[in-house]
């Protein structure tokens, strides 16, 4: 009897339903997940409320760079804002947005390494990203997570790199200029969020292009058997081909950007619209912007290079080591004919072990080892990627990984974690490492040795113990937040503060909030410094000034602490919240100190009166303080 081929009807029905069970699985994970954190991801002062003042702003007519100070990218921003005039302004409606955007990064990381792996593999590396990226506080501040995230334009600009990567997978695949034409789109709404998911954009292009242009050469021009004609005219037709693919990119490219161009300049002008949506490119340029801020340097590792380095070099030799065992005890037990309860039995040991005897905090460290992994895949499949006759094969669409991975992270090069900006930063190329550790070295282990179970098993263990290590941190501070923050769609979870433990800044900030509701009259407006515009949105009380941040960088960016002080004495706001916010990493101490924010304070402390303060002494950053000014009736 004739074997049945894979693309008979029930061998389709079959691998539907598998497709269908898997999907199930990470649909549940990613119901659970956000059901535990149910409402607890912003964070009460920092950050995120700018990701819902400004959208409202803009919703009543506000100008993005006019009326509101801005440095990244107008995309997100005026994509909420449309949100907001469609469907209302709440809280709830990013929350909605954002689950919708996080259910599509999941989908594409599925597929993804569902063209270069198995269905367990993706699957795992799926749960994986919903148990530690997705939903996860892993510190006091908020906002690292995809549901509210300090700024929008990294989670949308992490689903538009990853989109952009489809359509590239999918040129390569059938060379349709259509799916070319779309990444070079992605390109330019990428444009239009931050700088460094631009340039994973673009380096990942690139390397695509490249690729692609060496593999779409006959067979024997690739190294087969000797070539019909010069090695010149061989490379004429690939730069031939790269400039023609470049071509239609950069076209596709520039209709978004002269699309936000030409918007805001009719409330600009056309030279002031191209200098604010490109203000983040100029900055880049100056490389002291950053390089002077302590902040900066400890987030990118360059605080203290060395040791840095040291802990990236040691964290590869850990995972290579375990890489090593793996393969030694597949030598050993590998074709045992109980092979199948050998690995499971194993799988479950490391991951006890690692649950058991690596305190949570330490899987931190884990990450450091990235930029060196990376580059490694990178290398070892290139020449595999090189040999494929197109681009949808399994050792492409891992190189073409493995490099946007690899170029999100200059950004926290030397000080990769899976917390603050490598929730994004880090998380594309964590997967990359676990696809290798879990799919990629087992089955090349396998074609060689008819084994492979023992390397994968050992995999599965420490990256099972990693997260469900990380996802009981999370779990445990999203269980703490239980005082209300908020009204209606507008209502949030915050932690209480306990002694040295807990957020001493939710009572202070709610007693506030509270005060300000009772004693502001509509049309009030109010100022909060340095950082806690999320007031602003949840009282819908403007901020008369175009300034709606006040730390060091911002003001440097924005024309110097002076120009900042002459916009807030000129618009004399009728209400002013000072909270106490330690600026010392920035090179400042707390605002309202002589050497930060002296005339704003010295401007308050004549022409209002303090009409209210908060004091908290307990929780992890010590004594909190949130002050209430109010203008003075004479007052000029």
């Amino acid at each position: 009897m004739a074997e049945r081929s894979p693309s008979d009807p029930p061998s389709r029905h079959r691998e539907f339903r598998r497709e269908l069970y898997c999907g199930g699985v990470l649909a549940a994970a990613f119901v659970l997940q956000a059901w535990v954190s149910w409402r607890t991801w912003p964070d009460i002062l920092v950050d995120f409320g700018q990701e819902l003042y400004v959208p409202w702003r803009l919703s009543e007519g506000d100008v993005l760079y006019r009326d509101i100070a801005w440095v990244s990218g107008p995309l997100s921003q005026y994509a909420n804002s449309l949100l907001f005039r469609l469907f209302g302004v709440s809280l709830t409606m990013v929350i909605a947005a954002n689950l919708t955007i996080l259910a599509v990064i999941v989908a594409l990381l599925y597929y993804l390494f569902r063209q270069c792996g198995s269905r367990r593999s993706a699957t795992f590396i799926g749960l994986f990203f919903l148990m530690v990226f997705a939903f996860r506080q892993y510190s006091l501040i908020g906002n690292y997570n995809y549901v509210c995230p300090y700024r929008h334009d990294i989670t949308h600009g992490l689903a538009l790199g990853l989109v952009n990567l489809v359509c590239l997978v999918q040129f390569g695949r059938n060379a349709r200029t259509s799916w070319l034409a779309a990444a070079g789109l992605c390109l330019g709404l990428l444009a239009l969020t931050k700088i460094e998911m631009l340039l994973s954009g673009l380096l990942t292009t690139a390397a695509a292009l490249s690729l692609f242009a060496w593999q779409n050469l006959p067979v024997r021009e690739r190294g087969g058997a000797a070539p019909s004609e010069s090695q010149a005219a061989r490379s004429f037709v690939r730069l031939s081909r790269m400039a023609r693919w470049a071509l239609i990119v950069t076209a596709s490219a520039a209709a978004p950007l002269i699309f936000a161009v030409g918007g805001l300049a009719v409330s600009l002008g056309w030279t002031s619209a191209f200098r604010q949506i490109f203000l983040q490119y100029r900055l880049a340029l100056l490389p002291e912007m950053s390089t002077s801020s302590g902040f900066y340097r400890s987030l990118s590792g360059w605080d203290a290079p060395g040791a840095n380095l040291l802990s990236m070099v040691l964290a590869t030799v850990l995972v290579i080591g375990a890489v090593v065992i793996g393969c030694i005890v597949d030598l050993m037990i590998g074709r045992s004919k109980r092979i199948t309860l050998w690995a499971i039995f194993l799988g479950i040991a490391v991951a006890y072990c690692g649950l058991a005897f690596v305190p949570p905090h330490e899987w931190q460290a884990l990450p450091a080892c990235l930029p060196l992994l990376l580059a490694a895949i990178i290398a070892a499949t290139f020449l595999q990627a090189a040999r494929e006759p197109s681009g949808d094969g399994g050792a492409s669409i891992l190189l073409v990984t493995a490099v946007y991975g690899l170029s999100l992270l200059p950004k926290i090069l030397l000080h990769v974690t899976w917390n603050h900006y490598g929730f994004v930063l880090a998380a594309p190329g964590t997967l990359v490492v676990i696809h290798v550790g879990v799919h990629a070295i087992p089955a090349w282990w396998y074609r060689r040795r008819k084994t492979g179970r023992c390397v994968a098993a050992i995999a599965v263990g420490v990256f099972t113990a990693g997260a469900v290590s990380l996802a009981l941190i999370g779990l445990r501070i999203d269980l703490t937040k239980t005082i209300v923050v908020g009204q209606g769609g507008d209502r949030f979870y915050s932690a209480p503060a306990f002694k040295n433990d807990g957020d001493g800044r939710t009572a202070p900030t709610v007693n506030t909030l509270a005060w300000l509701q009772q004693n502001m009259r509509p049309g009030d407006s109010l100022v909060v410094f340095p950082n806690g515009v999320m007031l602003n949105y949840l009282l819908r009380a403007r901020n008369p000034t175009p300034f709606i941040m006040f730390s060091p960088w911002e003001s440097d960016v924005h024309g110097g602490e002076d120009r900042v002080a002459d916009a807030v004495i000129r618009a004399a706001p009728d209400f002013a919240v000072i909270v106490t916010m330690d600026m010392t990493i920035h090179g400042r101490g707390n605002f309202g100190d002589p050497q930060f924010g002296g005339r704003i304070r010295k401007f308050l402390d004549e022409h209002y009166d303090v009409v209210d303060e908060q004091i908290s002494l307990e929780g992890v950053d010590g004594r909190f303080v949130s002050t209430v000014f109010r203008r003075r009736v004479n007052a000029e």
